[in-house]
């Protein structure tokens, strides 16, 4: 059996830079996807929402960015709102 740690960290400022604007894209292509708008619609409800949860860029006090690592490695990320 082979153990690996995984363990959750906050995002510091420079990872949530670069996370959220793939993020925005990423949500964007699902709404269009999966919530029925055209990929115009969806960018434009992606900007609006990820506006609203995270302003100036930032997490609001109800969202809650995380690297998840295993063995120290960054290996992905969880979002918790």
């Amino acid at each position: 059996m082979v153990r690996v740690a995984v363990t959750l960290r906050a995002m510091d400022a420079n990872e949530f830079a670069l996370w959220l604007p793939t993020m925005r894209e990423v949500y964007a292509e699902e709404i269009a996807g999966y919530g029925g708008l055209s990929t115009d619609e969806a960018k434009r409800k992606a900007i609006a929402d990820l506006e609203r949860l995270f302003p100036d860029h930032r997490p609001s006090t109800e969202q809650f960015v995380f690297v998840v690592e295993a063995d120290g490695e960054p290996v992905g990320d969880l979002w918790i709102a």
